[in-house]
């Protein structure tokens, strides 16, 4: 049977409402062979108690995929793959729209051919000047590759001084001094992530989080039951009484926080903010987990948590955003003692840096490409923030000049879902605030995460913008449904 983690992850991978985000990772792990003929799946219940969903939703999902021959159940036995599924996709059109009364539903209905659904819902790292920057670094690193990057990771995982000091060059960049033993090198943010939640220190430990929060954060807590406690936002960031309201009530001892721009709602925890969330962190004696693997350039000089209080902050980077998801790599500065213990987890987990990947890095640093690649990035979001500001006024956008992504706020007349699967059925991808809410919580913001970078051009992200536009100015469009 697919396990939990299976079905978390392909569930995640899907927009739309969640009855339909089940029946698509349905289609998908059908399609791959994760769940072959006459193999039994959970039953309505267990699925929904797994994914943290009402009963009622997972009914509606299993219901649709009954009807498209996906699934059937047997009484007294349980529910099974049909023999012979075609495991056909949804068809993109008002059928599944949560109101029947909205635009969509009332108007022509658009079909949508498979793979020419334009996605505004994942950015593409990196602007023009990124390939040939690209293309010298690794030039230049597989000059030095040498005997030393062709061995695997010593034992323990610790890497050797050459590859932390890129790290410590790293962190110079942000305008942080790190000591190189308090360095640590992963695969990526989203397993440096993992490992600092399940290291023997913060295992099981109540993790407070603004109530939209980062998507692998919140996949992470909902496939291993780690407990999430929300936190109320402004426009300052993280409230602090809320957190110590969590503290008091909830038993918080973990903060997550996304300082330099939070994803997916773009604010930014201004300096003022983060004074009095130390303040309350050092009360309570809190572990800070600073997420700021987001940004697409380095903010030098920033205030961070792990300016004001390096011993109890865990500072996660990486190069996913700033550069390419290709030479990821994923820089910790850790405190003092903490280094030792992940280094053990990586082994454990064998989510090693790719060395290779650290040379490149370094090349790019040390020509001073990587401050070309930001720079480049960072007008191209400028444009793009220019054309959407432009095409979706007066509704109100959110941005961060260092960030790939905007929020869009919603008019009162559409839920997220409900706008999320119509312009789905338009032929456009979004995430909506129900991928980043936390389990058994509603969202406090009602809203969608626009990428301003996934198209490869402004025209066809002006296509895509105009589309969202027509959506936003549909007269007579009413909430739908919730989960």
């Amino acid at each position: 049977m697919v396990n939990k983690e299976q079905w978390v992850a392909a569930i995640g991978r899907q927009f739309g409402p969640r009855y339909i985000a089940i029946v698509e990772a349905l289609v998908e792990m059908i399609e791959s062979g994760q769940l072959r003929e006459k193999q039994q799946i959970p039953t309505q219940r267990e699925l929904a108690k797994m994914l943290g969903l009402t009963p009622g939703t997972t009914a509606r999902a299993y219901a649709i995929a009954a009807e498209r021959g996906l699934i059937s159940g047997e009484t007294g036995r349980g529910t099974f793959v049909r023999r012979g599924a075609s495991a056909p996709r949804l068809p993109r059109d008002a059928e599944y729209v949560e109101d029947r009364a909205s635009p969509i539903a009332r108007g022509a209905q658009p079909q949508v051919e498979p793979g020419l659904l334009g996605d505004l819902a994942v950015p593409n790292v990196g602007a023009g000047n990124l390939a040939p920057e690209l293309h010298d670094a690794i030039r230049r690193a597989s000059e030095d590759f040498n005997f030393t990057l062709g061995r695997y990771h010593p034992h323990g995982a610790q890497v050797g001084e050459r590859f932390r000091q890129v790290g410590v060059d790293w962190f110079a960049r942000l305008g942080l001094q790190v000591d190189i033993d308090n360095v640590v090198l992963t695969s990526g943010a989203h397993a440096a992530l993992y490992l600092i939640l399940f290291s023997e220190n913060l295992r099981r430990l109540p993790v407070m989080t603004p109530v939209l929060t980062f998507a692998g954060l919140r996949n992470i807590a909902i496939a291993h039951d780690h407990p999430l406690v929300p936190i109320e936002v402004d426009e300052e960031g993280p409230i602090a009484k809320s957190i110590e309201l969590g503290c008091k009530q909830s038993g918080g001892r973990v903060l997550y926080l996304q300082s330099i721009v939070h994803n997916p709602t773009c604010f930014s925890t201004s300096e003022a903010r983060l004074r009095e969330i130390v303040e309350i962190a050092r009360k309570y004696d809190l572990i800070i987990i600073e997420d700021n693997a987001a940004p697409l350039a380095f903010d030098k000089g920033r205030v961070m948590a792990a300016t004001l209080a390096p011993e109890r902050t865990l500072l996660i980077t990486s190069g996913a955003k700033s550069i390419s998801p290709s030479v990821n790599v994923g820089f910790l500065a850790v405190p003092r003692g903490w280094a030792s213990q992940l280094n053990t987890a990586i082994k454990t987990h064998h989510v090693y840096a790719s060395m290779f990947n650290v040379e490149v890095i370094k090349a790019l640093l040390d020509s001073g490409a990587l401050e070309r690649i930001c720079d480049e990035s960072k007008a191209l979001v400028a444009r793009r923030m220019a054309i959407a500001r432009e095409l979706l006024a007066p509704y109100s956008l959110r941005a961060h000049p260092l960030s790939w992504l905007a929020w869009l706020e919603l008019p009162s007349m559409w839920t997220s879902e409900a706008f999320t699967t119509a312009a789905r059925v338009q032929g456009v991808a979004l995430g909506g605030s129900q991928n980043f809410v936390i389990s058994g919580v509603s969202p406090d913001m009602n809203g969608v995460r626009l990428a301003l970078t996934s198209p490869s051009s402004d025209e066809a992200f002006t296509r895509y913008l105009g589309t969202i536009r027509s959506l936003l100015h549909a007269e007579g469009a009413r909430v739908g449904t919730s989960i």
